[in-house]
């Protein structure tokens, strides 16, 4: 039998099928290959959706396993459309398309696309999520409280980052305001830098640890040089921490490195963190969750 070529395309992937007298040839994309004999097809299924075409076909390999292989395209696309007509003429009797979406798929034991689709979204947003969402979770679920020194936290003498961290303040201070605007409310935070550092410190070393704190009054600033203990969360997971700019303008600004490694202590008056996020992060979660409960029942009861 003469063989023949069917291309279409879903969204920007580019499909080719090639049909023998023997086998079915497939071309998905630029790197994905996949062959079967028409010999060995059990059943093939088309399965729409809203946005796309998708044509389901189960076959046992050389081993006598069960197989799934899937094209998509989009609608309105011919090959498709011929490539279907050709597999219902040389396979008489494999097309299940006489029966209801629900039944052809277990007839051919697959799982709903659109299931599968709502859980993967799911799964693939929580992740997402909680990757953000990271830091804040370590910080949550950190239960130590501790006294330390500069020192000592400098020397990795702490085992956990909650601290009462003591030392001394230098007066070279940054007030860094951020504004952000949205939906035409505008936002404005505060918040000052500190250096702090030991007590054996002398001018010409580097600065390794810096406090920031909340927006504060003059008063509030000078009553703050004066103490010497300082209760807060060091901020040192992934992408938390001093950036370039913080560290420029102590350098261009006091004369003061504050190299790459020195560590942030963010000064919150609390022995435990972060319990703020982790409950945004079980809202959303929550949430995401709820959604998928109802596409997923809504799913659940077929065509």
């Amino acid at each position: 039998m003469q063989q023949q070529e069917f291309v279409f395309k879903y969204m920007t992937a580019k499909n080719v099928v090639t049909i023998d007298g023997y086998s079915i040839h497939c071309k998905i994309g630029p790197i994905i290959k996949k062959n079967a004999l028409l010999s060995n097809v059990q059943h093939f299924y088309v399965f729409d959706d809203q946005q796309y075409r998708n044509l389901m076909i189960t076959f046992s390999d050389e081993s006598g396993k069960v197989k799934k292989l899937q094209l998509y395209s989009g609608y309105g696309e011919e090959g498709f459309e011929k490539l279907i007509t050709e597999l219902q003429q040389r396979l008489p009797g494999k097309s299940l398309q006489h029966l209801s979406e629900k039944d052809a798929l277990a007839q051919m034991k697959i799982a709903n696309p659109r299931k599968v689709g709502a859980m993967l979204a799911f799964a693939i947003i929580t992740i997402v999520i909680s990757i953000i969402f990271i830091p804040g979770m370590i910080h949550y679920f950190d239960t130590g409280f501790e006294s330390a020194t500069v020192q000592q936290l400098l020397d990795g003498k702490t085992n956990t980052r909650n601290l009462k961290l003591s030392g001394t303040l230098l007066d070279a201070g940054i007030e860094e305001t951020t504004t952000t605007t949205r939906k035409g409310s505008t936002t404005t935070t505060v918040k000052v830098l500190l250096p702090l550092v030991t007590e054996e410190w002398t001018e010409g070393q580097p600065a390794l640890v810096v406090l920031e704190f909340d927006e504060m009054s003059d008063v509030e600033y000078n009553n703050v040089l004066n103490q010497t203990e300082f209760t807060g969360v060091v901020r040192n997971v992934w992408w938390e921490g001093l950036d370039q700019q913080q560290r420029d303008y102590f350098q261009t600004n006091y004369g003061l490195e504050v190299p790459e490694h020195a560590l942030l202590f963010e000064v919150t008056g609390n022995e435990r963190n972060d319990a703020l996020m982790f409950y945004i992060w079980l809202g959303i979660t929550a949430f995401m969750g709820v959604i998928f409960l109802l596409v997923y029942l809504k799913v659940s009861k077929g065509k």
